[in-house]
């Protein structure tokens, strides 16, 4: 399979697969349907598949009141890069890994663009290697005045997390998982 970041070989017959192609994250392949070949791994016990049709989740596209302010929150705390800025309502951010979308909302929307405690998407999560990095973070991230949702906490699965809101009011959880293999 060939992944190619040449946005000018770029075509968007479906939708939204013109994000996950320009972020490279996606073969260029006529059959989009063609299955990726994993390695069998056990996860707490658990046999995963051998093929799987996808790569895992690994793109995230939010609507944001402001691109600018939201992008150097994401750049800041997280590491992410700018990968490709086509206008000034939308960038997308990656770590080479996880990518991000970020798209402006319209004037028009934005008076009904509602920053209720009450949001459809309960958190994204971004995976960190250590328990201790996940301490450095939130020392950054209080350190950088970023609102923290919930505190550190050691969790009964051996998980180690906390979690903060960007500026859309999105929540973020930092989190080390033991059973995630990075």
């Amino acid at each position: 399979m060939r992944f190619s970041t040449d946005f000018r070989n770029l075509r968007r017959p479906f939708g939204n697969l013109l994000h996950l192609r320009v972020l490279g994250m996606m073969p260029f392949s006529e059959n989009t349907r063609e299955r990726c070949s994993l390695t069998l791994h056990h996860i707490d016990g658990i046999e995963m598949q051998e093929k799987r049709k996808t790569r895992g989740l690994r793109h995230l596209a939010l609507r944001v009141r402001d691109v600018q302010v939201s992008q150097r929150f994401y750049e800041r705390l997280f590491d992410m890069k700018v990968v490709w800025q086509p206008d000034p309502e939308n960038v997308y951010l990656s770590t080479g890994y996880d990518n991000l979308a970020l798209h402006q909302v319209t004037s028009e929307e934005l008076s009904q663009f509602n920053l209720s405690q009450v949001h459809p998407l309960d958190h994204l999560g971004f995976i960190m290697e250590s328990p201790s990095s996940v301490d450095a973070l939130f020392s950054e991230a209080t350190e950088q005045g970023a609102t923290i949702v919930k505190p550190l906490k050691q969790h009964r699965d051996g998980s180690y997390s906390f979690y903060l809101s960007d500026p859309d009011l999105n929540t973020i959880q930092v989190l080390f998982e033991p059973s995630i293999q990075l």
